[in-house]
């Protein structure tokens, strides 16, 4: 993650790119081995801050506490929540 960030924050003042991001939607997908929520925070906020700084629009997150590999799968509202967002995003764009 903190990779990410550290290539995405090249495009932070860069004429050349900045506006590809502007007004652009952006969800965030995180998959995490810890029991407590709370423990999603450590990636859905840094890149809100991201996002924000690229003026780009923040259209929500998922997140599930997985600890095997395949489990997503059966998590029905994770799922939804997927879908839901999708959802959102494709409206997003349609505006």
């Amino acid at each position: 993650m903190k990779c990410f960030l550290d290539r995405l924050s090249s495009y932070f003042n860069h004429p050349d790119y900045i506006d590809r991001f502007i007004g652009k939607g952006h969800i965030v997908l995180c998959a995490y081995g810890r029991p407590e929520e709370r423990h999603s925070l450590w990636v859905t906020e840094p890149m809100k801050l991201s996002i924000e700084v690229l003026q780009g629009k923040y259209l929500g997150d998922v997140h599930a506490s997985v600890y095997q590999k395949g489990k997503v799968r059966e998590m029905q509202h994770v799922l939804m929540a997927c879908r839901e967002i999708g959802m959102k995003s494709v409206k997003q764009c349609l505006q």
